[in-house]
């Protein structure tokens, strides 16, 4: 089981970011479009800033994913090390716990978040909103992977490594 989520969890890291370099492609793409026809021709594109906002909330979301995967999001306790290994312990399972109880409530509320989304349409491009907010729940689901990969991989280092350190 932890083998498989390690390598789950690596493959999804690694699509995501490939999505998240192609997404911040795209939103440069866009905005030089925006600046071009804003400052050079004096008549923008309505349609860039849209596409453009909702290129830069994929990445954002996406890239938290990524940044949780290599263990670079911010912390409250860095590098905390207790000589009792009841209390790493419990520092390390506090860290998913707090995890959990953020992304729970967005994988069970998400899908019905999506659902009333998909009743309305954005303003320039008529692109249904339900495809913009979608990321909200994929972002909670990848995170959960991680986040499971790394408890079962922390908790077989805590068993097999005295120097072990939880974050």
């Amino acid at each position: 089981m932890e083998k498989f989520l390690n390598v789950l969890s690596s493959r999804l890291n690694s699509l995501i970011e490939t999505v998240g370099m192609a997404l911040l492609a795209m939103m440069l793409c866009i905005v030089l479009i925006q600046v071009f026809g804003r400052y050079i021709v004096s008549s923008p594109l309505a349609w860039t800033e849209e596409i453009g906002r909702y290129a830069m909330v994929w990445t954002g979301l996406l890239g938290s994913t990524c940044s949780f995967y290599h263990r670079s999001d911010p912390k409250l306790m860095d590098q905390m090390q207790f000589k009792n290994p009841l209390a790493n312990n419990l520092i390390c399972s506090g860290r998913y716990l707090a995890v959990f109880f953020l992304l729970i409530p967005i994988l069970i509320f998400g899908f019905g978040f999506i659902e009333r989304h998909s009743y309305r349409f954005t303003d320039t491009t008529n692109l249904n909103s339900a495809w913009i907010v979608v990321v909200v729940p994929i972002f909670a689901l990848i995170t959960s992977i991680h986040a499971t990969a790394q408890y079962f991989r922390d908790a077989g280092s805590r068993k097999h490594k005295e120097d072990y350190r939880p974050f």
